[in-house]
């Protein structure tokens, strides 16, 4: 009877502690600047760029510092996650699209490179943000 009250016990510490832990956020804290989401097209010679990434990373050369922001571009179109996007300041922004054509057996889920990654800057401001970007046609491979 005994090992079963310190079971019942210990099973009663472990949710407790789950149940802390999630409201706590796992221990991950939202501190920090406030991230606002950014939205938008990319383009290139004219057309949607069928899949590919865009990365935002705070320009530290003009004194910009704090977490960077990640989205998919799919059929020309991004949105980072929510609570997930820029924060603002000064952005170098990196640009890489494909064809969206896998091929059978590849590396490349994506499929073939469209241009060489483009870089770009962008300013944001504190607030949430709509970017369309034309990839140059002088970055095709």
């Amino acid at each position: 009877m005994r090992i079963f009250v310190r079971r019942q016990w210990i099973r009663g510490l472990t949710l407790g502690g789950c149940l802390a832990l999630g409201v706590s956020g796992c221990g991950w804290s939202e501190s920090g600047p406030p991230r606002h989401d950014v939205q938008g097209h990319i383009t290139y010679a004219g057309q949607q760029v069928p899949r590919g990434l865009i990365r935002f990373t705070p320009d530290h050369s003009k004194g910009n510092s704090g977490p960077g922001a990640v989205a998919d571009i799919h059929d020309g179109f991004f949105r980072t996650k929510s609570g997930r996007g820029v924060i603002s300041g000064p952005h170098v922004v990196l640009i890489s699209g494909f064809d969206g054509v896998a091929q059978p057996d590849s590396a490349l889920p994506e499929g073939a490179s469209l241009f060489s990654p483009y870089t770009t800057t962008w300013n944001f401001e504190d607030k949430t943000a709509v970017v369309d970007i034309e990839v140059p046609a002088k970055k095709a491979r």
